[in-house]
């Protein structure tokens, strides 16, 4: 009795594990973040924005999906593979607050990402604004999950 009173205790337990944490799951997975990455999805942003701030020119590119090394997470996150593509953002722009909206505006695309490097210049020199005097170059990490196979085996195995 007591063995069935322990397993019964632990499928309670379980159960409640995953109610607790299922909708926030579903919520990434929906978000683009846990998954396949959304590339259309990015770029659709971008071109959206820059046409709605009459951006003239917005270059991007975006490197091959690399997986980052397991060793660099934390013990508790082992198992969870995570990838990155690097984005190239090039932009010329009226002023800094087209930056700014760009990147708020990438929030509402499927995925997460980082801006790991921002460099924004003037490149009029007079005082008088013209229209799109700036430049900005910013290279940004784009980041997607997924559970490795290792980890499914040792939790089958479990």
């Amino acid at each position: 009795m007591r063995i069935w009173q322990t397993k019964i205790n632990s499928s309670v337990e379980n159960n409640q594990i995953i109610d607790d944490y299922e909708s926030n799951f579903l919520k990434l997975v929906n978000q683009g973040v846990v998954g396949a990455e959304d590339r259309l999805s990015w770029f659709e942003t971008i071109q959206n924005t820059a046409k709605k701030r009459g951006m003239p020119l917005v270059k991007y590119s975006i490197s091959t999906q690399e997986a980052l090394d397991e060793s660099n997470l934390k013990r508790e996150y082992r198992g969870i593979n995570v990838f990155k593509s690097s984005m190239t953002l090039d932009i010329k722009m009226a002023h800094e607050g087209d930056l700014f909206a760009l990147l708020n505006d990438l929030r509402k695309a499927s995925g997460l990402y980082a801006v790991d490097k921002c460099n924004i210049e003037k490149f009029g020199k007079q005082a008088v604004d013209i229209e799109n005097n700036m430049k900005a170059y910013c290279e940004l990490g784009w980041y997607t999950f997924r559970g490795s196979k290792t980890s499914k085996g040792k939790n089958n195995a479990s």
